[in-house]
C-alpha cells in the first residue's frame, strides 16, 4: 500500500500523475482503497490482486533492462541489449495494446531465441495488454513467440516483478501466471 496525503492507495495501482505536486499520488484506473483522516484509518474495497514473491537481503535480483518502442524503432537497443550478453530480462514498454514495430518485434524475436524473458507493457497509463490483433508486432504475435503480457502494470512495476520471478524461474508460461495473478 501506499498511503500519503489522506488516501489509501493498492501498490499495483498507484501511480505518480504530476512531476512537483504534493498530492500526486493517484490509482487512475480503480480509485484508492480507503482514506485516513483525524478521526480514523476506513478502507472502502480491498484489492483482489494481491501476491508475495520472498526475498531477501541474499536475493540475487536478475539484471532486467526497459526499452521503449516508437513509431520508427528498428530493435537496435533490443539488440545491443543481447550482444552484451548480461541481462536477464527485457521489459518492451509498447504502443496501445503492446503493441511494436516490425523491427522491434525480430528484434524481440532475437531475444527469446536466446532464452531470455521478455515482458510486454504499454505506455499507456491505463488499460491492460492483451492480445486483441494477430498483425505482426501486437500482443497476440508477440505472445506466440513466448513474451509475456503485462496486464496493466506499468513498465516500471513490470521490471520489479521480472526482476522476482527471475529468481524463481525462467519459463515463460510461468512468468505470465506472475503477471496474471
Amino acid at each position: 500500500m501506499v498511503v500519503m496525503n489522506g488516501q489509501i492507495n493498492a501498490a499495483r495501482d498507484v501511480t505518480k500523475t504530476n512531476t512537483s505536486q504534493v498530492e500526486t499520488f493517484r490509482s487512475l484506473e480503480f480509485g484508492a482503497l480507503g482514506v485516513v483522516d483525524v478521526e480514523a484509518v476506513r478502507f472502502y474495497r480491498s484489492p483482489l490482486r494481491r501476491q508475495t514473491l520472498t526475498a531477501d537481503s541474499r536475493t540475487a535480483l536478475r539484471r532486467v533492462e526497459i526499452v521503449t518502442s516508437y513509431a520508427g524503432a528498428d530493435g537496435r537497443s533490443i539488440r545491443s541489449l543481447i550482444r552484451d550478453g548480461d541481462v536477464e530480462g527485457i521489459v518492451v514498454t509498447g504502443l496501445g495494446l503492446g503493441g511494436v514495430p516490425g523491427a522491434v518485434f525480430d528484434a524481440i524475436k532475437e531475444a527469446r531465441a536466446k532464452g531470455i524473458p521478455v515482458v510486454v507493457g504499454t505506455r499507456v497509463p491505463t488499460g491492460r495488454v492483451f492480445p486483441l490483433s494477430a498483425t505482426k508486432g501486437s500482443a497476440l504475435s508477440l505472445k506466440a513467440i513466448g513474451c509475456v503480457l503485462a496486464d496493466n502494470l506499468s513498465p516500471q512495476k513490470a521490471r520489479i516483478l521480472l526482476m522476482l520471478a527471475l529468481t524463481q524461474t525462467r519459463d515463460s508460461e510461468v512468468l505470465q501466471k506472475y503477471f496474471d495473478r
